[in-house]
């Protein structure tokens, strides 16, 4: 998380609250882990993971400077 509000103070992320808002508008349920990593081509993203109401993982990865998501998987 303190590498999210590093990023985010710098301007080169959305703020983290709007990713998982994001993330909870495609897979409802709970927000269980969230980690800032960097993509291949050098910009920021956000992994995160959500216990679906369903009782799976899901695995979700949005762009962090424009909240676009990237891809999501189950688990």
């Amino acid at each position: 998380m303190e590498q999210a509000q590093k990023a985010q103070a710098q301007l080169a992320a959305v703020p983290l609250s709007r990713a998982m808002g994001h993330a909870l508008s495609v897979v409802p349920g709970q927000v269980m882990n969230v980690d800032l990593y960097h993509q291949r081509r050098g910009a920021l993203g956000y992994h995160i993971v959500v216990l679906s109401k369903k009782g799976r993982y899901v695995d979700i990865y949005i762009d962090a400077a424009t909240n676009h998501l990237i891809s999501r998987s189950s688990r």
